[in-house]
Protein backbone atom coordinates (compact mmCIF):
# COMPACT_ATOMS: atom_id res chain seq x y z
CA UNK A 1 0.00 0.00 0.00
CA UNK A 2 2.62 2.72 1.38
CA UNK A 3 4.73 1.98 -2.45
CA UNK A 4 1.35 2.15 -3.98
CA UNK A 5 0.57 5.83 -2.66
CA UNK A 6 3.53 6.71 -3.75
CA UNK A 7 2.90 5.94 -7.58
CA UNK A 8 -0.53 6.91 -7.37
CA UNK A 9 0.17 10.22 -6.15
CA UNK A 10 3.13 10.67 -8.88
CA UNK A 11 0.37 9.48 -11.24
CA UNK A 12 -1.80 11.74 -10.43
CA UNK A 13 0.74 14.68 -10.51
CA UNK A 14 2.00 14.21 -13.59
CA UNK A 15 -1.68 13.22 -15.31
CA UNK A 16 -3.52 16.84 -15.81
CA UNK A 17 -6.13 15.02 -18.40
CA UNK A 18 -7.00 11.38 -18.89
CA UNK A 19 -7.07 8.80 -16.02
CA UNK A 20 -4.47 6.91 -13.65
CA UNK A 21 -5.41 3.00 -13.42
CA UNK A 22 -4.23 0.85 -11.14
CA UNK A 23 -4.13 -3.50 -10.20
CA UNK A 24 -2.21 -6.36 -9.54
CA UNK A 25 -1.76 -10.08 -10.52
CA UNK A 26 0.21 -12.92 -9.89
CA UNK A 27 3.05 -13.98 -11.69
CA UNK A 28 4.35 -16.95 -10.26
CA UNK A 29 6.01 -16.31 -7.02
CA UNK A 30 5.13 -13.14 -6.89
CA UNK A 31 2.45 -10.42 -7.14
CA UNK A 32 3.00 -8.16 -10.03
CA UNK A 33 1.35 -4.51 -9.37
CA UNK A 34 0.76 -1.55 -11.68
CA UNK A 35 0.09 2.16 -11.94
CA UNK A 36 -0.38 3.43 -15.66
CA UNK A 37 -1.35 7.24 -16.12
CA UNK A 38 -1.82 9.02 -19.30
CA UNK A 39 -0.03 11.99 -18.10
CA UNK A 40 3.26 13.76 -19.75
CA UNK A 41 5.37 10.67 -19.91
CA UNK A 42 8.85 10.60 -19.42
CA UNK A 43 11.93 11.97 -22.14
CA UNK A 44 13.97 9.42 -22.99
CA UNK A 45 16.64 11.32 -21.77
CA UNK A 46 15.55 11.19 -18.40
CA UNK A 47 14.92 7.39 -18.02
CA UNK A 48 18.08 6.06 -17.00
CA UNK A 49 18.24 8.65 -13.76
CA UNK A 50 14.31 8.85 -12.63
CA UNK A 51 15.14 6.55 -9.61
CA UNK A 52 17.54 8.76 -8.85
CA UNK A 53 17.21 11.42 -5.91
CA UNK A 54 15.82 14.72 -6.42
CA UNK A 55 15.23 13.68 -10.25
CA UNK A 56 13.65 16.05 -12.71
CA UNK A 57 11.02 15.70 -15.29
CA UNK A 58 12.58 18.15 -17.78
CA UNK A 59 10.02 19.38 -20.08
CA UNK A 60 8.32 22.64 -21.14
CA UNK A 61 5.72 20.96 -18.08
CA UNK A 62 8.16 21.33 -15.21
CA UNK A 63 7.65 24.03 -13.71
CA UNK A 64 3.79 23.42 -13.39
CA UNK A 65 4.74 19.87 -12.07
CA UNK A 66 8.20 19.90 -10.43
CA UNK A 67 10.09 17.09 -9.62
CA UNK A 68 9.76 13.27 -8.42
CA UNK A 69 11.85 14.43 -5.30
CA UNK A 70 13.12 11.27 -3.23
CA UNK A 71 9.50 9.34 -3.64
CA UNK A 72 10.60 7.12 -6.26
CA UNK A 73 13.83 6.23 -4.80
CA UNK A 74 12.83 5.83 -1.65
CA UNK A 75 9.84 3.29 -3.35
CA UNK A 76 13.10 1.56 -5.34
CA UNK A 77 15.16 0.72 -1.67
CA UNK A 78 11.31 -0.35 -0.46
CA UNK A 79 10.49 -2.59 -3.00
CA UNK A 80 14.34 -3.84 -3.09
CA UNK A 81 14.07 -4.42 0.66
CA UNK A 82 11.07 -6.57 0.63
CA UNK A 83 12.75 -9.08 -2.22
CA UNK A 84 10.98 -7.68 -5.55
CA UNK A 85 11.48 -5.48 -8.31
CA UNK A 86 10.67 -2.43 -9.82
CA UNK A 87 10.61 -1.26 -13.51
CA UNK A 88 8.67 1.06 -16.03
CA UNK A 89 7.92 2.02 -19.61
CA UNK A 90 6.77 5.84 -20.48
CA UNK A 91 6.09 7.61 -23.99
CA UNK A 92 6.47 11.21 -23.71
CA UNK A 93 3.15 12.60 -24.07
CA UNK A 94 1.28 9.27 -24.02
CA UNK A 95 2.04 8.37 -20.40
CA UNK A 96 4.06 5.96 -18.13
CA UNK A 97 3.33 2.58 -16.47
CA UNK A 98 5.21 1.50 -13.58
CA UNK A 99 5.66 -1.96 -12.39
CA UNK A 100 6.59 -3.69 -9.53
CA UNK A 101 6.85 -7.23 -7.68
CA UNK A 102 6.62 -8.29 -3.95
CA UNK A 103 7.18 -12.15 -3.62
CA UNK A 104 4.12 -14.05 -2.32
CA UNK A 105 5.66 -15.78 0.26
CA UNK A 106 8.86 -14.97 2.51
CA UNK A 107 11.01 -17.94 3.25
CA UNK A 108 12.72 -18.51 5.95
CA UNK A 109 16.56 -18.23 4.66
CA UNK A 110 15.13 -14.46 2.87
CA UNK A 111 14.09 -13.44 6.39
CA UNK A 112 17.35 -14.65 7.90
CA UNK A 113 19.14 -12.83 5.26
CA UNK A 114 16.80 -9.62 5.59
CA UNK A 115 17.51 -9.34 9.52
CA UNK A 116 21.21 -8.64 9.44
CA UNK A 117 21.96 -11.10 12.54
CA UNK A 118 25.61 -9.93 12.55
CA UNK A 119 24.37 -6.64 13.16
CA UNK A 120 21.10 -7.05 15.30
CA UNK A 121 21.57 -9.78 17.46
CA UNK A 122 23.58 -6.87 19.45
CA UNK A 123 20.90 -4.63 19.55
CA UNK A 124 18.44 -5.02 22.72
CA UNK A 125 14.48 -4.84 21.59
CA UNK A 126 12.82 -2.15 22.74
CA UNK A 127 15.04 0.36 22.08
CA UNK A 128 12.99 4.32 21.86
CA UNK A 129 14.09 6.01 18.94
CA UNK A 130 12.80 9.35 18.01
CA UNK A 131 12.80 9.93 13.99
CA UNK A 132 12.52 13.21 12.89
CA UNK A 133 11.22 13.24 8.90
CA UNK A 134 8.61 15.73 7.73
CA UNK A 135 8.54 13.26 4.30
CA UNK A 136 6.30 10.07 4.95
CA UNK A 137 7.60 7.73 2.79
CA UNK A 138 10.94 8.42 3.98
CA UNK A 139 9.36 7.98 7.47
CA UNK A 140 7.51 4.68 6.45
CA UNK A 141 10.97 2.94 5.29
CA UNK A 142 12.85 3.93 7.93
CA UNK A 143 9.96 2.39 10.53
CA UNK A 144 10.09 -0.85 8.03
CA UNK A 145 13.72 -0.79 8.79
CA UNK A 146 13.40 -0.19 12.45
CA UNK A 147 10.94 -2.56 12.91
CA UNK A 148 13.81 -5.50 12.29
CA UNK A 149 14.88 -4.46 16.04
CA UNK A 150 11.27 -3.97 17.61
CA UNK A 151 12.25 -0.50 18.18
CA UNK A 152 9.84 2.05 19.87
CA UNK A 153 9.36 4.56 17.74
CA UNK A 154 8.53 8.18 17.77
CA UNK A 155 7.82 10.52 14.63
CA UNK A 156 8.16 14.16 14.57
CA UNK A 157 7.31 15.91 11.33
CA UNK A 158 8.51 19.62 12.71
CA UNK A 159 11.30 20.36 14.77
CA UNK A 160 8.49 21.70 17.07
CA UNK A 161 7.13 18.43 17.17
CA UNK A 162 10.47 16.98 17.94
CA UNK A 163 11.28 19.11 20.70
CA UNK A 164 7.74 18.19 22.55
CA UNK A 165 8.71 14.49 22.31
CA UNK A 166 12.60 15.19 23.39
CA UNK A 167 11.00 17.12 26.43
CA UNK A 168 8.66 13.99 27.45
CA UNK A 169 10.39 10.55 26.54
CA UNK A 170 13.36 10.84 28.92
CA UNK A 171 14.45 7.71 27.69
CA UNK A 172 15.00 7.78 24.21
CA UNK A 173 18.01 5.90 23.12
CA UNK A 174 18.69 7.68 19.44
CA UNK A 175 17.53 10.32 17.18
CA UNK A 176 17.67 9.81 13.66
CA UNK A 177 17.84 13.91 12.53
CA UNK A 178 16.70 15.00 9.39
CA UNK A 179 18.44 18.04 8.61
CA UNK A 180 15.56 20.13 6.38
CA UNK A 181 12.49 20.84 8.58
CA UNK A 182 9.53 22.95 7.74
CA UNK A 183 10.70 24.99 10.79
CA UNK A 184 14.27 24.62 11.47
CA UNK A 185 17.49 22.69 10.41
CA UNK A 186 18.36 19.27 12.36
CA UNK A 187 21.51 21.35 13.18
CA UNK A 188 19.87 24.15 15.16
CA UNK A 189 17.81 21.02 17.00
CA UNK A 190 21.16 19.10 17.34
CA UNK A 191 22.53 21.45 19.11
CA UNK A 192 19.28 21.90 21.46
CA UNK A 193 18.92 18.53 22.28
CA UNK A 194 22.82 17.86 23.04
CA UNK A 195 22.87 20.57 25.24
CA UNK A 196 20.39 19.37 27.80
CA UNK A 197 21.15 15.10 26.87
CA UNK A 198 25.10 15.29 25.99
CA UNK A 199 24.77 11.54 25.83
CA UNK A 200 21.96 10.78 23.62
CA UNK A 201 23.17 9.44 20.09
CA UNK A 202 21.96 11.55 17.11
CA UNK A 203 22.45 10.38 13.68
CA UNK A 204 21.36 13.17 11.00
CA UNK A 205 20.41 12.08 8.22
CA UNK A 206 19.78 14.33 4.89
CA UNK A 207 19.10 14.03 1.01
CA UNK A 208 22.00 16.02 0.01
CA UNK A 209 24.86 14.36 0.41
CA UNK A 210 27.55 17.56 -0.45
CA UNK A 211 31.02 17.53 0.52
CA UNK A 212 31.24 19.10 3.37
CA UNK A 213 27.95 17.49 5.51
CA UNK A 214 29.68 15.17 7.62
CA UNK A 215 31.86 17.71 8.94
CA UNK A 216 28.74 20.05 9.96
CA UNK A 217 27.14 17.17 11.40
CA UNK A 218 29.42 16.06 13.78
CA UNK A 219 30.38 19.81 14.33
CA UNK A 220 26.81 21.19 15.18
CA UNK A 221 27.13 18.08 17.70
CA UNK A 222 25.73 15.06 15.46
CA UNK A 223 27.79 11.54 16.66
CA UNK A 224 27.17 10.01 12.65
CA UNK A 225 25.76 10.95 9.22
CA UNK A 226 23.96 8.65 7.01
CA UNK A 227 22.50 9.81 3.27
CA UNK A 228 19.28 9.45 2.15
CA UNK A 229 18.15 7.29 0.09
CA UNK A 230 19.23 5.12 3.12
CA UNK A 231 21.16 2.13 3.12
CA UNK A 232 19.45 -0.98 5.60
CA UNK A 233 23.07 -2.43 6.38
CA UNK A 234 24.85 0.96 6.70
CA UNK A 235 21.85 1.88 9.00
CA UNK A 236 21.91 -1.35 10.87
CA UNK A 237 26.14 -0.77 11.24
CA UNK A 238 25.23 2.78 13.11
CA UNK A 239 22.95 1.27 14.96
CA UNK A 240 24.81 -1.38 16.52
CA UNK A 241 27.71 1.45 17.45
CA UNK A 242 25.34 3.73 19.01
CA UNK A 243 21.77 2.77 20.21
CA UNK A 244 23.11 1.13 23.11
CA UNK A 245 25.43 3.32 24.47
CA UNK A 246 22.68 5.99 25.74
Amino acid sequence: FKILNCLINNAVKFTNEGEVNFGFKVAGKFLEFYVKDTGIGIDPKDQNVIFDRFSKIRSDKTNLYGGTGLGLAISKAFVESLGGKIRFNSTPNMGTAFYFTIPLKVTAKDKENKDHDNYLSNIKPGRQVLVVEDEIMNYIYLEEILSDIDAIIFHAKTGKEALKIFQKKTKLNLVLMDIKLPDTNGYILTKQFKSIRPNLPIIAQTAYAMEGDRQKALEAGCDDYISKPIDSDKLFGILNKFINKS
